[in-house]
């Protein structure tokens, strides 16, 4: 800091520095906006899948297994409530008048920070069900024509290939939430005089 308002403020820092009024503020709409968006990117992408599936399903009744018709509702469904969980474990959180900015924005990046270190439970959880379903499916068909065996061997890479998809987006979040709480900390530190 080149020239501080008092002089003396800054002999024992010599990093001092002051936050502009509103950065707080600032920082936690950037961040909201950014929720905001990920959120309705997730509702789209949901509406999407579960549109393709019904159509799907709706236009296959006739000639798709009993089974496969259950994982695709199952998936349905697990989509529905990966949407609901969205919409109450990674909404913005309420501004409240009685609080402010710093304490609201330590909140919101905590808040976002627990639904990805949990997003096993309430983001993945749902959708295992219809995807597992899925997978057997495509054995019970593929093994009337192949034979049980070739038909696992046939359908294992696909299922294989789920896992990893699934344990990377769970990475994915645990390195967003790692970088969230970094942020915490740094907050934590402005707080402390």
């Amino acid at each position: 800091m080149t020239n501080p308002p008092i002089p003396g403020w800054t002999a024992q820092e010599q990093d001092a520095q002051f936050m502009l009024p509103g950065a707080f503020a600032s920082k936690a709409s950037k961040f909201e906006r950014s929720i905001r968006r990920r959120n309705w990117f997730e509702f789209g992408a949901g509406s999407i899948v579960i549109a393709v599936f019904a159509t799907v399903a709706w236009l296959t009744a006739d000639i798709a297994s009993t089974v496969m018709m259950a994982a695709w509702i199952a998936i349905m469904i697990g989509v529905f409530v990966v949407m609901i969980n969205l919409a109450r474990f990674g909404s913005n959180l309420q501004r409240l008048p009685e609080l402010d900015c710093r304490t609201h924005l330590r909140g919101q990046l905590a808040r976002q920070s627990t639904a990805l270190k949990s997003v096993w439970l309430w983001y993945l959880g749902p959708l295992v069900p219809g995807i597992t379903l899925l997978h057997i499916a495509r054995v019970y068909e593929f093994s009337a024509k192949m034979g049980l065996l070739d038909a696992i061997i046939y359908v294992t890479p696909s299922a294989l290939f789920t896992v990893v998809i699934f344990a990377a987006v769970h990475w994915l979040n645990l390195r967003g939430a790692a970088r969230l709480d970094a942020e915490i900390d740094a907050l934590d530190q402005l707080g402390q005089f």
